[in-house]
């Protein structure tokens, strides 16, 4: 498994690389298990493997490479406050899906995602609202759940 972040701080002019090793990016592992079949990000974004705050980061490429699978391209966009983003998950096998997360107020995301299916059509699959708990957890209210 190859792991590389690529990403573009505010800052600066060029982009950076974080490459990261298999057990930098996943959970660990049960026995008998390995990377390629088995590994799971620890993180669900990106930015969350950086040593910047979202506010400092305008994009992020992270690109997953998996012996037998090719490769998964995840490209995320930031608003300027760090408090949205807009994100598309390009897989081997052609898929594709889109996540909007825009901040509905200091601790309330809306999300909308939705899929590429196989017509060339973009389809919504979920909208809801997640609310950050004093606790760390978080609530969500479910607007629109599709499955495919």
């Amino acid at each position: 498994m190859k792991i590389e972040i690529h990403h573009q701080l505010r800052s600066e002019d060029e982009p950076r690389c974080l490459v990261l090793s298999p057990g930098e990016y996943c959970d660990p592992l049960a026995p008998g298990e390995n990377y390629d079949q088995h590994g799971i990000a620890e993180f669900n974004h990106a930015i969350e493997y950086l040593d910047h705050p979202a506010r400092d980061v305008e994009w992020t490429r992270l690109e997953v490479t998996r012996d037998g699978e090719g490769r998964t391209v995840t490209t995320s966009r930031f608003s300027v406050d760090g408090a949205s983003s807009l994100w598309q998950r390009k897989d081997p096998d052609g898929g594709q899906e889109m996540c909007l997360d825009l901040r509905a107020g200091p601790d309330r995301h809306l999300v909308a995602r939705m899929r590429l299916d196989a017509n060339g059509d973009w389809i919504p699959g979920y909208t809801g609202v997640i609310e950050d708990q004093p606790d760390g957890s978080q609530s969500q209210e479910k607007i629109l759940f599709a499955t495919p």
